[in-house]
């Protein structure tokens, strides 16, 4: 690993530093490892660093804390190590494995606050991360914003058909193989979010609305245009997983789901409620020469051609 890991900073000279996302989800609980698996993977760790400050002596490197906190791992069945910490490695926390340890972070150059916020939530949760990060005194909000488009070859989350079919980024089923998802409005919403929260996290939520309909529609922006961009935000956000788009967003996943009894009927008749109003701003939106308001024309009715009569049976019980 360390001459595969050097290799990589070979392929890539221009480079500032690296991330050693080690230990994260999983770890070692083999005879040689169980008990002491931090211990162990610090003598990487700490090889490593030697070498690259050796050859790119600013070169940034991130870790984890788990070789310096000492304290439980959240999420895994070990204790951290309670090895010396370099001043000059950069600290890597998160909410699944990775708490904020204050002394630690007050010995840092940096440190960096990465969640699912982006890629899995709202404009409301990016800024609440943002305010999280900023208050535990960390220097940087990096969130995760991985479209995974990869095939199943096993079960994920309960579903079994999933297997042998490519995911389709953020449920944006109307883009091409391979199309690039981020530029789309639904996304654009969530980036736009994180540039203005991760530089101001006490920006109210009206002003970011106010700040993302003028750049989504223009100086002419009108309120109701960016409640309806909200809405259709919601439609591929609310209840998305790693591994399966919205509901809304996925006539299938709701048949699942109503079939395994986790939708109630008053949520039945709120995702019917939800589908009309997204019936309704493809009528409003049709024929606009706003960039921006043609573009949730079309979303908004690539949506609604998601769910034909048939399909809205579903939501008659």
């Amino acid at each position: 690993m360390l001459e595969y890991a050097q290799e990589m900073i070979a392929f890539h000279p221009r480079a500032d530093g690296v991330l050693i996302e080690s230990s994260d989800y999983a770890i070692c609980h083999c005879k040689d490892c169980e008990g002491h698996f931090y211990e162990r993977e610090f003598d990487f760790v700490e090889k490593f660093s030697a070498a690259l400050w050796k050859s790119h002596p600013n070169a940034t490197i991130v870790v984890y804390p788990h070789y310096f906190s000492g304290s439980k791992v959240p999420g895994m069945d070990a204790q951290a190590a309670k090895k010396k910490f370099d001043p000059r490695w950069t600290l890597f926390f998160t909410p699944h494995s990775a708490h904020p340890d204050r002394d630690l972070i007050s010995q840092a150059p940096a440190s960096i606050w990465s969640d699912d916020a982006t890629a899995l939530h709202d404009p409301a949760a990016i800024r609440a991360n943002a305010t999280r990060a900023r208050e535990a005194g960390m220097s940087g909000y990096v969130p995760s914003l991985e479209a995974f488009s990869y095939i199943a070859t096993e079960t994920e989350e309960g579903r079994t058909d999933l297997i042998g079919q490519r995911q389709i980024p953020f449920g944006f089923g109307w883009l091409k193989d391979g199309q690039m998802p981020y530029n789309e409005l639904p996304i654009r919403v969530n980036r736009i979010a994180y540039r203005e929260f991760s530089r101001e996290p006490s920006l109210t939520i009206e002003e970011f609305k106010t700040r993302l309909g003028r750049e989504i529609f223009g100086d002419q922006v009108q309120a109701a245009w960016i409640d309806d961009l909200l809405l259709l935000h919601r439609i591929f956000f609310a209840e998305r997983t790693w591994c399966q788009p919205s509901r809304l967003a996925s006539p299938q996943r709701m048949k699942i789901d109503i079939a395994a009894g986790r939708i109630k009927p008053d949520a039945l008749a709120k995702y019917r409620r939800t589908l009309q109003e997204v019936a309704e701003m493809t009528l409003h939106h049709a024929n606009s020469e706003n960039a921006g308001r043609r573009q949730l024309h079309q979303i908004a009715s690539w949506v609604m051609q998601q769910w034909p009569q048939p399909e809205m049976e579903l939501f008659v019980r």
